[in-house]
């Protein structure tokens, strides 16, 4: 009776199949031809995520498992360090119905692959190749060329990317909803030609670190691009006041805001930001050093769907921001670094209204003891919490951080003792990749 599931029909195996994941299919396949023939379908493999076996996969296996599966919609090579150009051409020709690709950190990749791959795979709607920094404006021209369906586009640190092509790119490709240019030395023209031509249908730009934008630019977004879901202006050092009051009132449906580090924006700012954008789920105003409690409280009072609000470096905040409602049962991402103010009483707030923190991190928070261990072991907070993060908190001791790590090692403690947690997560790669064996 052992071998009776032998004898199910094969739709049924089909139908099992279809629930289980890229290493199970791979463990199947081992067992016997049966399996082996159903579990390597090409249907099955429509979307391929390698980035857990980055570091151990080499180049033929690469190769060998793309050659395989011709209906791949999906590919995932990010930080994979033997993609290169070769993988990029091989990705052209044996998947030709490819829809999304991540590249990011494929630092061996040139514009003689990624354009080739980008040349045939015209059904292509995502594509990042964040930090592939020999790439240059040939591969965003043949994306501007080849790609009428993109949606997105994320260049983040491809500085060797021209502004022209950028404006080509938005130019030919109608349905661009999403464009990342972090880090690029990209001007107000850019910017603006961006929000002409996007418009209505822009959801997400982000800007990060990208020093030659002014607020002129973030105002010409604000004007011409409504429906504007996530802003990422972080680290962007000319923007002022009213560019930051003009998207809070021109996108209400606006989700994410990053303007951290733009030391000009001022507590009546933010506080107009959380009347207005009541959508936000997730807010990140460090390094805000005008920010005061009124603002800090006003968000936490006002956005009822937050789930990660980072205030780090927020110095002029005390324990009174912490308002925090019922509704901050959604926040599962917290920042309070560099709070040199808050005492133990603000933890006691923050554990007590927001029971679904995943990650909390109060390094440098001077005023912080000991107690604040016994404080969050106390609360419903330590059933999710999986992160904590304490460094340079100077008051607190190695061993007050060591009982509470041992008590809890599923929690990943950052502070003055090393803790190695979670040894769930300690898993070798190489494990893994030997279930790859049966599509080598």
């Amino acid at each position: 009776h052992g071998t009776m599931w032998l004898f199910l029909p094969r739709d049924a195996w089909r139908t099992i199949l279809e629930y289980l994941d890229m290493k199970i299919l791979c463990r199947c396949a081992q067992t016997c031809r049966l399996l082996k023939e159903l579990a390597l379908e090409p249907r099955l493999w429509q979307i391929v995520d390698l980035y857990r076996y980055r570091s151990a996969l080499n180049k033929v296996q690469i190769l060998t498992l793309i050659q395989r599966i011709s209906q791949l919609h999906t590919l995932d090579l990010s930080t994979c360090r033997f993609v290169d150009d070769d993988v990029c051409r091989e990705v052209g020709r044996s998947c030709p119905q490819l829809q999304c690709v991540f590249l990011f950190d494929c630092r061996a990749i040139t514009d003689e692959g990624a354009a080739f791959m980008i040349e045939h795979c015209t059904q292509l709607v995502h594509i990042w190749i964040e930090r592939c920094k020999m790439i240059t404006e040939r591969t965003i021209d043949a994306m501007a060329r080849c790609l009428p369906l993109l949606e997105t586009a994320s260049i983040n640190y491809c500085v060797l990317v021209s502004e022209a092509s950028i404006v080509r790119l938005v130019s030919e490709c109608k349905n661009l909803k999403r464009i990342a240019m972090g880090k690029l030395a990209i001007t107000d023209s850019t910017i603006q030609a961006i929000a002409v031509n996007c418009k209505d249908h822009l959801r997400d730009i982000n800007l990060g670190g990208c020093a030659t934008v002014s607020s002129a630019a973030i105002e010409h977004i604000a004007e011409h691009c409504p429906n504007l879901e996530i802003l990422d202006a972080s680290h962007v050092g000319r923007i002022l006041n009213p560019a930051i009051l003009a998207i809070a009132r021109s996108c209400s449906f606006l989700t994410v805001l990053d303007i951290n580090g733009n030391t000009s924006i001022l507590d009546t700012t933010i506080k107009v930001v959380s009347q207005s954008c009541l959508l936000l789920e997730v807010l990140n105003v460090s390094q805000l050093w005008r920010l005061k409690n009124t603002s800090i409280s006003s968000c936490f009072n006002n956005l009822h769907h937050l789930r990660k609000f980072s205030i780090n470096g927020c110095k002029h905040a005390t324990n009174d921001c912490f308002t925090l409602g019922s509704h901050s049962a959604s926040l599962i991402e917290l920042g309070l670094s560099g709070l040199m103010q808050i005492t133990d009483d603000a933890i006691r707030k923050v554990t007590a209204a927001a029971p679904n923190i995943t990650m909390l991190n109060m390094s440098q928070c001077q005023e912080l003891t000991d107690d604040i261990f016994d404080i969050i072991s106390e609360s419903p907070m330590i059933f999710q919490l999986e992160v904590l993060n304490v460094l340079q908190c100077k008051l607190l001791t190695p061993e007050a951080m060591r009982k509470f790590a041992v008590k809890f090692p599923k929690i990943r403690v950052k502070g003055v003792w090393n803790v190695i947690a979670d040894v769930n997560a300690s898993r070798e790669d190489g494990d893994d990749v030997d279930q790859l064996g049966g599509m080598m």
